[in-house]
């Protein structure tokens, strides 16, 4: 398939620079916009890398957008991607290997809203760091996606686990779940062994139960199943912690069932050695037109 337009986020992580370079050398689009953040993490390398991709595209577009204040970076998505331009995208490329989970979710949101067609792609990284993230932020859920919650009803928080617990353990303090089921990844590349790293002992009522992002459809049949057992009880909370397409997987199934709320939390540091190394060779690429899996 040929595309029209690229989309990526910047990042001071290797894989940034390596997949722009290999998506830009194999197609030729006629647009590429890049999304960073305007305090952006690691701002130096980030730096590095975006003067690096001027020199080689200098008509390249770049929109800065406000870290951690989503009503913000809608705005600026909406007025500066999403106006009547945006029926010059044509088909979309948007790589999402290391864009964040709500910039994703708001990007999807638009794209589904005007009917452009778009294929994700997603690249891993060889090896992700012990420790990601530090500090973690508030949890919000996110807008025009916030579910509706009946109040007679508990809360059951669906999780998709990462690499990075203490997320997690702001999601239940904050939430306040009765229950949680906590998806863990069976693939995982990180310098230590998840099954033994994680003790979730502190979380009551909760069970782990095993997917993987990277089979098509693991996640939102397994989410399905989830659903179908506990809607009539609880209001569902949905986060994806996971790789990059756990996040589309969850926003797929949110779309379909509007009444569960998609959550994202941020942290206030990133590791700066979040993940070395990319597989160039085995890129994991998802069609879609609005909700539509092609």
């Amino acid at each position: 398939m040929s595309y029209n337009t690229y989309i990526t986020f910047t990042s001071w992580e290797e894989r940034f620079l390596k997949s722009f370079e290999k998506d830009t050398s194999e197609n030729n689009f006629e647009k590429i916009i890049l999304l960073s953040f305007d305090n952006a993490h690691h701002k130096e390398k980030q730096q590095v890398f975006i003067n690096e991709i001027q020199v080689s595209k200098p008509s390249v577009e770049i929109i800065y957008l406000t870290f951690s204040d989503d009503i913000k970076i809608w705005k600026q998505l909406k007025n500066e991607l999403f106006t009547n331009e945006s029926n010059n995208f044509g088909k979309v490329l948007l790589n999402i290997s290391t864009m964040p989970r709500n910039i994703i979710y708001y990007l999807l949101h638009f794209l589904d809203s005007e009917n452009i067609q778009y294929t994700s792609i997603y690249y891993k990284a060889l090896v992700h760091s012990e420790r990601l993230t530090e500090n973690p932020l508030k949890p919000s859920l996110i807008l025009q996606h916030s579910g509706i919650f009946e109040l007679e009803k508990p809360t059951l928080l669906i999780a998709c686990v990462g690499y990075d617990e203490k997320r997690v353990f702001q999601l239940y303090n904050h939430f306040e779940p009765k229950e949680v089921i906590l998806l863990m990844e069976t693939e995982h590349k990180s310098k230590v062994n998840l099954d033994t790293k994680f003790d979730f002992s502190l979380i009551p009522n909760h069970i782990v139960e095993d997917i993987s992002s990277f089979i098509p459809h693991d996640i939102y049949k397994k989410l399905e199943i989830i659903y179908n057992q506990k809607a009539s009880t609880y209001n569902i909370l949905l986060c994806s912690l996971g790789p990059k397409l756990s996040t589309m997987e969850f926003f797929k199934f949110q779309k379909v069932h509007t009444e569960c709320g998609l959550i994202y939390i941020g942290s206030k540091d990133y590791c700066k050695d979040y993940s070395s190394g990319i597989d160039l060779d085995n890129p994991i690429l998802v069609p879609y037109v609005g909700t539509q899996r092609i």
